[in-house]
């Protein structure tokens, strides 16, 4: 079903002119199955570092 759901958004997408989609999600294990969806569907993941700090 999240398939589904993705390349329905995806088609929107495509309709609105949209040539590029980013999606992410977090790197630790409860997150897996969520990546595995996004990488079934063509998603690459690229590394990235986010900065956080308390003010």
């Amino acid at each position: 079903m999240g398939a589904a759901l993705c390349e329905h958004a995806f088609a929107q997408m495509r309709m609105l002119g949209a040539e590029v989609v980013e999606i992410g999600t977090g790197g630790d294990s409860f997150h897996a199955p969520a990546r595995a969806l996004y990488e079934r569907l063509g998603f690459v993941p690229l590394p990235v570092v986010a900065y956080y700090r308390q003010l």
